[in-house]
């Protein structure tokens, strides 16, 4: 909070107070760009793509419908669920290549059922954070 009203820059920055529970609210949403550890792009698609928007009833079988263009098996789709089990709305998905995960994004915010789903590049450590805790 020292830095409250600086410059970066040329341009002014304010600062806010936050809780932690509002940080994991902002992480959830993908509003927060985690600084990579292995000095490794965030935005640099690899062969796994996170999917936000999902209707909480959408499956395995919804999602490769979706993704119909594609080889997919049900194995390489992760949908992610709440510690309670309520589905999240997220889900992961293995492409087989990362051409295909890049052909795959032109289907970001395309609909599935009546929601529109947006697409994110993403990789295995983050697939298997949110999937391990409960997400």
């Amino acid at each position: 909070m020292a830095k409250d009203r600086m410059t970066i820059g040329n341009r002014y920055i304010e600062l806010f107070a936050s809780s932690s529970e509002e940080l994991e609210e902002a992480v959830s949403r993908g509003r927060v760009l985690e600084k990579p550890v292995d000095g490794r792009d965030p935005n640099e698609v690899t062969s796994i793509l996170r999917m936000r928007g999902l209707p909480f009833s959408a499956g395995k079988d919804d999602i490769m419908d979706f993704f119909k263009d594609f080889a997919l098996t049900e194995d390489a789709i992760h949908v992610t669920f709440l510690s309670d089990g309520r589905p999240t709305g997220e889900a992961f998905v293995e492409f087989a290549s990362t051409d295909d995960a890049k052909a795959a994004l032109a289907k970001d915010r395309m609909t599935l059922g009546s929601r529109y789903v947006e697409l994110f590049p993403s990789s295995i450590e983050d697939m298997n954070h949110a999937v391990s805790r409960g997400r």
